[in-house]
């Protein structure tokens, strides 16, 4: 703290004793008094924030505050701001500081010979990285659960990658939202888990794309394309009937028949069909099974023969199969009623 004389002008102004006048920034005292003004002193240089972090081309304002050696805030003070390296960050005449290159340097704020300081730390900006960002889906069309697949999303270079986000653009599908996605969190490292409803759609080629997005990476946004392939559904046996019952007479040379229908539920080619006899009460050889065509729509024709068999009731079970479809053969269940010569015999039908 200093202290400054101040003299007593005399002039042709006319003032009483003890009055002050002020006249083009000169103060004037009346009386031959002297008074001692009190100056203070700059003791400390505050910079807030202490510590600035900032990216490539990212800028941020520092207040500099300096104070009185009992630490109150002074105002009107002029302050020379400087950094040691103007390459990493420089700062303007204002305390705005501007990162250029990565890299540490210091920035400066000096005021009447007292100075204060702070770190500068620059750094690259982030990049968006994903972990497959072509993805190729494949689904059958009528299919109630949706097809997925997940993108791991992690930052390629320093500091956070934050405030991750996505938009959706399709191709194909007309009104059907068929492409979602969802993020398990908003900073990297995460996962983008990427969803196709193929429910509603015809079989065909679908394209789209989910654009990741963060304000703070260098490559914003990245994308992931998607094609979705749909297809057919698969070919079903589908039978009608699935019993049947016959009847005849024990020694009759005559043929009991009855045709199935063989058509396909599902998609594709149902083909290859084939049928396999198993005789599951009595006597075997009976029973015979042939088709139009080994293609549905078709005709599966059953015939029994009581030729060789006594009175008596008699099953099996015919099994249609196809290699198109592994695993999803359809039986048809087949009772054969043998009675007596002369005795009415129950009408043909579908077996109970």
């Amino acid at each position: 703290m200093g202290h400054a004389r101040v003299p007593v002008l005399m002039g042709r102004h006319r003032a009483s004793p003890g009055s002050l006048l002020l006249t083009s920034g000169i103060l004037f005292l009346a009386g031959c008094e002297e008074v001692s003004v009190n100056v203070m002193e700059v003791a400390l240089m505050e910079l807030s924030p202490e510590d600035v972090t900032l990216f490539e081309g990212e800028k941020e304002t520092v207040f500099a505050i300096p104070r009185s050696p009992g630490g109150h805030a002074l105002s009107g003070r002029s302050i020379e701001w400087s950094t040691d390296d103007p390459g990493v960050a420089a700062v303007s005449a204002s305390g705005v500081v501007r990162g250029h290159e990565p890299g540490t340097t210091t920035l400066r704020a000096r005021s009447e010979g007292v100075e204060g300081t702070a770190l500068v730390a620059v750094l690259r900006r982030p990049l968006i990285a994903l972990s497959d960002p072509e993805l190729e889906l494949r689904g059958i069309s009528g299919d109630e659960a949706p097809v997925e697949e997940s993108v791991a999303i992690t930052n390629e270079r320093e500091g956070e990658l934050f405030d991750l986000s996505f938009s959706v653009e399709t191709e194909g599908g007309g009104t059907v939202e068929w492409l979602s996605a969802a993020l398990e969190g908003t900073v990297a490292p995460t996962v983008l888990t990427v969803s196709a409803t193929v429910r509603e759609l015809l079989p065909g080629s679908y394209r789209g794309s989910i654009f990741v997005s963060s304000p703070g990476a260098e490559n914003t946004p990245q994308e992931v394309r998607v094609v979705l392939e749909v297809e057919e559904p698969p070919p079903e046996i589908h039978l009608d009937p699935t019993a049947i019952s016959l009847n005849s007479t024990a020694g009759s040379h005559e043929a009991a028949s009855q045709e199935v229908r063989v058509k396909n539920a599902g998609g594709r080619t149902l083909d290859g069909l084939s049928a396999t006899i198993r005789y599951l009460e009595g006597t075997g050889g009976w029973l015979r099974a042939d088709f139009d065509s080994t293609t549905a729509p078709t005709t599966l024709t059953l015939e029994a023969r009581a030729r060789e068999l006594s009175v008596g009731t008699y099953r099996a079970e015919v099994e249609v199969s196809s290699p198109a479809v592994p695993g999803g053969s359809q039986s048809v269940e087949v009772v054969f009623n043998v009675s007596r010569a002369g005795a009415s015999a129950p009408p043909p039908g579908r077996a109970r």
